[in-house]
């Protein structure tokens, strides 16, 4: 019960005894069913018990409902795997977001907060417009699905109601340190569950799962290795999301003050991520850790820390470049990523460049989901049908036009100036770090968005937006330290 109360971030004495009475009648409930109708009612009638116990969990305390749909979205595909479901478990944490959302819509009524209380940024005004421009986009004349606009469209809603329950949530210092305590946990242990996987053996259920889908050969490398996903949906969202902790914990770890023990623990998390997100063979995940370093080092370049850091990066970038790799696909793998001569990069090039009179005339693009192999079903005839943008910047500028993409590369924009400028105005020093952190882990994922739809699959998506929260709750915070 304590456990429960410090992640929902309530010390209310009605809350923690009605849900332990809530509990033990939920015990004796399932306990006769048992015993009067057979096993099978009583597990239904356990799952359902859990579930309605979740919901007024998610209303009740609002940061359990924040949690618990973030920490589901790391291990939602796993069970999914695990169990060789077609069941939309997926949705099951969109409604997890939505009570949560409900229940700090609740807790402001009551404490009589306005609805746009710590809203006053730059980038939620972005992204006010970026809603408006999804609206319109319903009245696109070159769609031809609307069961997929409004498909996406609410996986879109999810995310920004994910954003600004983040916003509202993030009340103190303490509440945004609780959850990059609780993403390095997370990240830490997708990491080693992904060496688990590389070194023992791909568990027998995901080889089944994806052989009964006929997609095992999207999760193999050309020598027929297995790539790398860990608990997540597939290794290309597995190398991300390693990438931008990782990125986390090295600014934390060199700039954050913290026990040897603390310390330590960190740097075996960061060696577990590193070689988890090179088994994942996500190219795009090295380029963007990469890049994630270089902003690490201009924004720290003043600190003695940073010149020994960036001589022992440059040191291991030469390693790994130029060390003979005798074979080892991993390493081949990592080389590849800075081969311009690649193959598959030159098919990107060429359709960029094969699509991009289209682009120049729609400006509003062809609409929402008629680009891409998945949807393709629900594009039959459209120019965009199966069309493999590969690049989520040129899925939106296929589909949003380039009036979309200028609007969406502006919202990027003020993001990362807002914590750019966070972080070097900071009155706090304690905020600094943090500014830092979530920033570069931003800059990673727009970076990546140039090769792959980085932005907006969960976890990922969920980290990204929580981020971006950050960096306005810091600022506003930070202004009320004058």
């Amino acid at each position: 019960m304590n456990l429960l109360t410090k992640i929902a971030g309530s010390n209310n004495s009605t809350v923690k005894y009605g849900s332990l009475l809530l509990l033990l009648l939920g015990i004796i409930g399932v306990s006769y069913l048992i015993a009067t109708k057979g096993v099978g009612i009583g597990v239904l009638a356990t799952g359902g018990f859990i579930s309605i116990a979740m919901a007024i969990l998610c209303v009740t305390i609002p940061q359990f409902g924040f949690y618990l749909s973030y920490i589901s979205a790391f291990f939602i595909f796993d069970v999914i795997r695990f169990f060789q479901t077609d069941l939309p478990l997926v949705s099951g944490i969109d409604v997890l977001v939505y009570l949560t959302f409900l229940g700090v819509l609740v807790k402001k009524m009551i404490q009589r907060e306005a609805f746009w209380k710590n809203c006053r940024s730059v980038i939620v005004v972005m992204y006010l417009i970026i809603i408006a421009y999804y609206l319109i986009e319903f009245f696109n004349p070159n769609s031809i699905s609307r069961e997929i606009y409004f498909l996406l469209f609410r996986r879109f809603i999810t995310l920004l109601l994910f954003f600004y329950c983040a916003i509202q949530l993030f009340t103190d210092f303490d509440k945004i340190k609780r959850f990059f305590q609780v993403t390095l946990f997370l990240g830490i242990l997708c990491g080693v569950y992904g060496c688990y996987q590389k070194w023992a053996g791909i568990p027998a259920y995901v080889d089944r799962y994806y052989s009964s889908r006929n997609v095992l050969g999207l999760g193999r490398l050309e020598n027929g290795e297995m790539r790398i996903g860990s608990f997540l949906p597939d290794c290309t969202a597995f190398g991300l999301l390693m990438s931008g902790i990782i990125i986390i914990a090295l600014a934390f770890f060199l700039n954050k003050q913290m026990s040897r023990i603390n310390k330590a623990i960190l740097v075996m998390g960061i060696l577990a991520m590193m070689l988890s997100m090179s088994y994942s063979g996500t190219r795009t995940a090295t380029a963007m850790l990469i890049v994630e370093v270089v902003l690490y080092i201009l924004m720290t370049s003043t600190q003695r820390k940073t010149i020994v850091f960036s001589l022992f990066f440059g040191a291991l970038f030469a390693v790994v470049m130029f060390a003979p790799s005798y074979g080892n696909t991993t390493l081949n793998r990592l080389k590849s990523t800075f081969e311009s001569e690649d193959e598959s990069l030159k098919v990107r090039d060429n359709n960029r460049e094969f699509i991009q009179p289209y682009i120049y005339a729609n400006p509003i693009g062809g609409g929402v989901g008629t680009s891409g192999v998945v949807y393709y079903e629900y594009n039959v005839g459209h120019p965009l049908a199966g069309f493999p943008t590969d690049s989520g910047l040129l899925a939106m500028a296929l589909e949003f036009g380039w009036v979309g993409l200028l609007i969406q590369c502006i919202t990027y924009f003020f993001t990362l100036q807002q914590g750019i400028i966070g972080y070097f105005r900071a009155r706090e020093k304690k905020f600094k770090v943090y500014f830092l952190a979530a920033t570069i882990c931003i800059f990673g994922y727009i970076v990546a968005q140039y090769s792959q739809i980085a932005i907006g699959q969960i976890p990922g998506g969920f980290m990204f937006y929580c981020l971006t929260a950050v960096i306005i709750r810091l600022r506003q915070l930070d202004a009320k330290t004058i």
